[in-house]
């Protein structure tokens, strides 16, 4: 831009043409340039806000197809209930087993004497 104003200003020169003239054209120029440089800046906005949306959706329709798949794989249970639920079943089954253990101890020392 600023070499656009040198050549206007040149142009001025070698054409007479009046400071107060050249000062006007200046003026409605530097107005283009600030409207410019606005709609440049609100085009930017526009198209970050377009990505970040076209972003949403693609993360909400890989989250989406995620969900379906775990519940189909789950029969219906997210990952993490069935994981929860096999550490229920471990914790009983290890508790089962302390009792069994206990029992098969005492019996033994019951044989002993």
């Amino acid at each position: 831009m600023d070499q656009e104003r040198q050549r206007m200003q040149n142009i001025a020169n070698t054409q007479g043409v009046d400071s107060n003239e050249y000062k006007k054209v200046e003026e409605r120029f530097k107005e283009y340039e600030k409207h410019w440089m606005d709609s440049v800046k609100n085009l930017n906005s526009a198209v970050e806000d377009s990505l970040d949306n076209i972003m949403d959706k693609y993360d909400n329709a890989i989250n989406g197809i995620l969900l379906n798949l775990e519940l189909k794989l789950g029969d219906g249970k997210r990952f993490e209930d069935i994981e929860d639920e096999w550490d229920r079943i471990n914790d009983q089954a290890d508790m089962f087993l302390d009792k069994i253990n206990s029992a098969y101890e005492i019996d033994k020392l019951q044989n002993a004497y």
